[in-house]
């Protein structure tokens, strides 16, 4: 008889696993980041320091594609970022998140189904302040979460800051 290895599947208990359904070939970049900081010299994708999730393969997703898996592949605590690029910018997916037990993030439009488990989901909010960098910062949601999340007094000096 074979005994489940319990402390492995205890620990799976314990993490985040996502589940991601693109339902049509629109999104241009598709990918998934282990975000543990910000650095507010640029925007979009490299704002957002991190590792980029081997769940997503960077290439085209085909539609219909299913990509899931355990978010485990960094040491380090993180904030996850769910970021899918379209051909229209309200069409564009970012779901930021972090741990939490029994906690469950759902997300579903005409586009894509997402699923995330042991999470709870981070808000994105528009920057109202002046901040001294143009609309492509400004308007860019990856840029708007880390500066909310981590931290405008860091775009002051210019620094990149980490958790």
């Amino acid at each position: 008889m074979i005994k489940p290895n319990l402390i492995n599947m205890t620990k799976e208990k314990e993490q985040i696993y996502i589940k991601i359904h693109p339902k049509t070939n629109r999104y241009q970049y598709l990918w998934l980041k282990y975000v543990h900081g910000f650095n507010p010299k640029t925007h979009c994708a490299h704002c957002l320091i991190g590792n980029y999730s081997q769940i997503i393969p960077y290439r085209k997703i085909p539609a219909n594609t299913i990509l899931e898996g355990f978010m485990n592949e960094v040491s380090y605590n993180f904030v996850g970022y769910l970021c899918g690029v379209s051909n229209r910018y309200e069409d564009n997916l970012h779901i930021a998140f972090k741990y939490s037990k029994g906690g469950i993030v759902e997300h579903e439009t005409k586009l894509v189904k997402v699923t995330i488990n042991n999470a709870i989901q981070l808000p994105i909010t528009p920057i109202m302040e002046e901040t001294g960098k143009g609309k492509e910062f400004t308007n860019c949601r990856n840029y708007q979460f880390a500066y909310n999340y981590y931290g405008a007094k860091y775009l002051k000096h210019q620094t990149k800051l980490e958790i």
